[in-house]
């Protein structure tokens, strides 16, 4: 069920990332908030369900602006798989390191996707600049503070629901005397 939940966020959140971002100027910048669902879920979902959401996220994501049909899924996958295998068992804090672990692997994220298309669309890429990239992880990281918060709020409160309908499926129903 939580799964499924945030999925239908993953999926209003592309359509406000394709639409509404879209109609921003540019220089404000545009946050990746399907990127901060993936990263919400390597920080909190186990690993079949986040596997699965960090995957079919990226596939839809994918399918509406992809320019290498492949590529969006394979590095939701990615950075899901990074990011479990960092803080998994990490013995620091985890308000230390989430926020400021976006914005790292963030650019470098961006990083790997510049080298990607490098090599498939030569003839269509675009020019890098580091100053962009890195005010875009900046934004990411503001915009990942109220964003976790919030995704953190929704998936306490599921759990809870889901904690008490496992219990109560649990306990037999006694007789009155």
């Amino acid at each position: 069920m939580v799964t499924l939940v945030f999925m239908a966020i993953g999926i209003a959140l592309i359509v406000l990332q394709t639409t509404a971002f879209y109609s921003l100027p540019h220089g404000l910048g545009r946050p990746d908030m399907v990127y901060l669902l993936v990263v919400f879920a390597a920080y909190r979902f186990p690993w079949l369900p986040g596997f699965i959401l960090a995957f079919i996220i990226g596939w839809v994501f994918d399918v509406l602006s992809g320019v290498n049909l492949g590529v969006y899924p394979l590095l939701c996958i990615c950075v899901f798989v990074g990011l479990k295998l960092i803080t998994l068992r990490n013995p620091v804090k985890a308000f230390l390191y989430e926020i400021p672990l976006v914005g790292v692997s963030f650019f470098l994220t961006q990083m790997v996707i510049f080298f990607l298309y490098s090599m498939t669309l030569e003839e269509n890429l675009l020019d890098w600049s580091w100053g962009e990239v890195f005010r875009e992880s900046v934004l990411l990281v503001f915009a990942a503070i109220p964003c976790f918060f919030l995704f953190d709020a929704l998936y306490s409160s599921l759990q809870r629901r889901v904690q008490k309908t496992k219990i109560a499926r649990r306990q037999p129903i006694r007789p009155r005397r």
